[in-house]
């Protein structure tokens, strides 16, 4: 079973209840020093990290994990030491050279003595995928659907400025009681037949004003975490220093990921050694305003956003959203994407972009200029 020996019983029954659960479950113990080292790994894990125990088991997670995951999950395991309180969250990994999403709890064993925690992963890929597939759908079927309703409302109005024109000859023809005595019957019934076919049009044109697609409905999102996640994912080594947020915010969880990873890896194949990502006071309320900036070579003067039809070509090949797409994704759920910059913008010398979510802040958040640094 490989479990090392620390003469303790209770690690033993520990380990060998890991070992037969089909997913990915590991210790990490504190030893002297405060160094913080794997203690076990059952093979869920290992099979899903390409990695043999003896790559795992017993060595430091610095030793082991690249430097900005390492520096996650050691904050994290010493949290829950301190506290003895479950830590769940959600994070993104770059495995096997591809992108997945987990759910990863933390606790802390009683009959470990305090001294080791337990962590416990499930994959949410699929499921995050499917959400990321949907919401490029809905900013697609948005845009379509607006084209459709605008064209509907010229077609409804191009409509009704003839047919008011014949009201009015009718009605003046009707009042004057020009024409034949018997034709004055069919007159009437061609005005209210017009009479009716304008009020057909005008509700047609007050249904298609009152006509949108419903918002989904807001998610509680820990912005530093994601945020960090992403630096992680783009920045594995190190090599950056990026500025992130602190705090939590309410919004469209799914967009403000697919947006903040597209921005940030964007920003990472430009950067020279900086990059800032700042949450900062909206133009207007109800709205989150999200800076991401780096200090690379910037944008040509005077192009916008949507005018960027490439999208980030990933590490395992794929690539992102694309920044014109952004432009279609944010505007979908009654945001904006842009290169403007406002109070508490990052002050970098290379391209600056702008989102814009409806949503709120649930906690301070931190402007770059004095945010952590992952």
């Amino acid at each position: 079973m490989g479990v090392p020996s620390f003469g303790c019983t209770a690690l033993s029954c520990m380990a060998a209840w890991i070992d037969g659960v089909d997913l990915p479950i590991y210790l990490v113990e504190r030893r002297p020093g405060n160094r913080l080292v794997f203690a076990h790994a059952n093979a869920a894990l290992l099979d899903r990290l390409g990695l043999t125990r003896d790559d795992l088991v017993g060595r430091d997670i610095a030793a082991v994990l690249p430097p900005r995951l390492a520096a996650r999950l050691a904050r994290d395991v010493r949290r829950c030491l301190a506290t003895g309180a479950s830590v769940t969250y959600e994070e993104t990994l770059a495995i096997g050279g591809r992108d997945s999403w987990w759910q990863t709890t933390l606790s802390r064993p009683p009959q470990l003595a305090g001294r080791m925690v337990l962590g416990v992963a499930v994959e949410t890929t699929a499921a995050r995928r499917r959400e990321f597939a949907a919401a490029e759908a809905l900013a697609e079927m948005a845009g379509r659907f607006e084209d459709l309703r605008l064209y509907a409302a010229m077609a409804a109005h191009d409509a009704r400025g003839p047919l008011s024109t014949v009201a009015e000859l009718l009605d003046l023809v009707l009042d004057e009681g020009r024409g034949d005595a018997g034709n004055l019957p069919l007159l009437a019934l061609c005005a209210r037949t017009v009479a009716t076919a304008l009020d057909q049009i005008g509700g047609t044109l007050e249904r298609g004003r009152a006509l949108e697609t419903s918002p989904p409905q807001p998610e509680r999102v820990d912005l530093g975490r994601l945020a960090g996640d992403i630096a992680a994912m783009v920045d594995p080594a190190g090599r950056l220093r990026i500025a992130l947020p602190e705090g939590e915010v309410t919004t469209d969880a799914v967009v403000l990921q697919m947006a903040l990873r597209n921005l940030m890896a964007n920003a990472a194949r430009h950067a020279r050694s900086e990059i800032a990502v700042a949450l900062c006071p909206a133009p207007r309320a109800g709205l989150l305003t999200l800076y991401v900036a780096d200090d690379g070579p910037g944008l040509p003067p005077g192009v916008a956003p949507a005018a960027l039809s490439h999208a980030v070509r990933r590490h395992d090949g794929s690539r992102g959203f694309g920044l014109d797409a952004l432009t279609r994704l944010a505007a979908s759920r009654g945001g904006s994407f842009d290169t403007a910059r406002g109070p508490g913008a990052p002050d970098l010398p290379g391209a600056l972009f702008r989102l814009c979510l409806p949503g709120r802040a649930l906690l301070p958040a931190v402007a770059a200029p004095a945010a952590r640094r992952a």
